[in-house]
Order: C-alpha cells, then sequence, then structure tokens
C-alpha cells in the first residue's frame, strides 16, 4: 500500500514556508493546501503574502503547482474551520 502523509509546514508570515512548499511539491509531485484564514479570499493579497498565481482550467497554480484554498471566496463569504476541513479533505488522498 502507498500511502502519502501530508507535510505541514508552519511559520511566521514571509518566512520562507511558499518556497519550501514548492520546492517540496516539485520534488514529490504534490499539491499545495493553503492553511491561511484569509488567503481563501480573492482578492485579499493585501498583508497576506498570498502567493503568486495563475487560474488555469479551474485549478489555482502558482509556478505550475496546484495551490489549493486560495483565492477561491467572495469577501463577504464566511470560511470556517469547519468548512476548511471539508474542502481540505477533498485534496487529500
Amino acid at each position: 500500500m502507498n500511502t502519502k502523509l501530508p507535510i505541514v509546514i508552519a511559520g511566521p508570515t514571509a518566512s520562507g514556508k511558499t518556497d519550501i512548499a514548492l520546492a517540496l511539491a516539485r520534488l514529490c509531485g504534490g499539491d499545495i493546501i493553503s492553511a491561511d484564514s484569509r488567503q481563501v479570499y480573492k482578492l485579499l493579497t493585501t498583508g497576506t503574502a498570498a502567493p503568486k498565481g495563475v487560474w488555469q482550467n479551474g485549478e489555482f497554480k502558482t509556478e505550475g503547482i496546484n495551490y489549493r484554498l486560495v483565492d477561491f471566496l467572495d469577501i463577504n463569504e464566511s470560511f470556517d474551520v469547519s468548512k476548511f476541513i471539508t474542502a481540505a479533505t477533498e485534496f487529500v488522498e
């Protein structure tokens, strides 16, 4: 059985988490699931250090890597830990 375990990268804003996550995703062939409470919102990039990326075929990509749970909710929508767990679980094998 080939089970993939998630790798968690934590730290303060602007500490290099995104660069490390992108390097690991390239190395492992995986995706990144953001757990940032503000990066879920569209156009809320100021103060969040949100990754630069583009939407391609319904997927948000940063340097060609799928970057999940970023830039997908309108600012007037709520998002809590229950919704995060439900959404993140969809992306974990």
